[in-house]
């Protein structure tokens, strides 16, 4: 069954995801002992392996940068000539605005998906977002 756990059904997911589910499985075990629902004992989760996190070390380097940064800018700007087709200047402009916005704040996707109007000031041109990614 290990052989298994480790082989065919990680589905070449990440070690940290893999961790991750068995931490939870765990959790659900032990709660499942306390509930009497299952025998105490060895959690079974403990025969996995929980594979190994190797961290991401690759980084965009500043030249590759300056050049996707153009050709946002070229493809904004062609997005951005409403006159020509009026349908294009919202739609056609928003993802490259989108990412803009993401390189220049740091933001996650799902921070800025989240945001709310009243955290964000125009006139200051700023977007304050809770600080606490728990809401507390």
């Amino acid at each position: 069954m290990n052989a298994r756990a480790d082989s065919d059904a990680t589905g070449g997911r990440p070690a940290k995801t893999i961790g991750t589910v068995i931490s939870f499985l765990s959790t659900v075990c032990r709660w499942a002992v306390q509930k009497g629902w299952r025998p105490s004992g060895p959690n079974p989760c403990k025969e996995f392996s929980r594979g190994r996190y190797v961290p991401r070390t690759e980084h965009v380097a500043p030249g590759q940068l300056r050049v996707f940064l153009d050709a946002v800018h070229d493809a904004e700007r062609e997005a951005s000539m409403w006159w020509r087709e009026p349908a294009r200047s919202i739609i056609g402009r928003a993802p490259y605005v989108l990412f803009r916005l993401l390189l220049v704040t740091g933001a996650r996707p799902s921070e800025l998906r989240t945001a709310t109007w009243d955290e964000v000031d125009l006139d200051a041109k700023v977007i304050r977002r809770p600080t606490s990614k728990t809401g507390v």
